[in-house]
């Protein structure tokens, strides 16, 4: 599939449409990669975890997210995927995981107007899962874990 640059311009962002091979992002110089967990359940809920860390310049504590682990040189999207679901959620919760689909995507970002655009590539991986982790297997780096929906009830 050839690539078009999004419309979805923002002051320190820019997407690029989806693209199904992430040869094709290297290619182009996208450089860095991360991988985001979209854990689902049979009633359309999804997983977020409550960060417990600090970061070299990030407050993450206290924070609500998904599942998301930067890639390391040599090393799968599939495999940075499963390495932060294991870490932050425990090896347990891996056996219960179906892949429903996953897209690749590129991205231009911008951590203030006028740097150069850092490229990295992200992938994202639609998981089924009807198993909350138990919060005793929960990595350090996590507060807490909870299944939200944006439905009204």
């Amino acid at each position: 599939m050839v690539s078009q640059e999004s419309s979805n311009n923002f002051q320190n962002f820019t997407l690029e449409s989806e693209l199904p091979d992430i040869r094709v992002l290297k290619e182009k110089g996208y450089v860095g990669f991360g991988a985001i967990a979209i854990i689902l359940n049979e009633r359309g809920e999804i997983l977020l975890i409550q960060e417990n860390k600090l970061k070299a310049g990030h407050n993450k504590q206290g924070k609500w997210s998904l599942v998301y682990e930067t890639g390391k040189e040599g090393e799968s999207p599939e495999m940075t995927m499963l390495s932060g679901i294991g870490s932050e959620l425990g090896l347990d919760i891996l056996q219960n995981l179906k892949q429903i689909d996953n897209r690749n995507f590129g991205f231009d970002f911008r951590r203030y107007a006028g740097d150069t655009p850092s490229r990295s590539l992200i992938s994202l991986f639609y998981l089924l899962s009807n198993q909350i982790p138990d919060k005793t297997e929960l990595g350090p780096e996590l507060r807490d874990i909870k299944w939200v929906t944006n439905r009204p009830r």
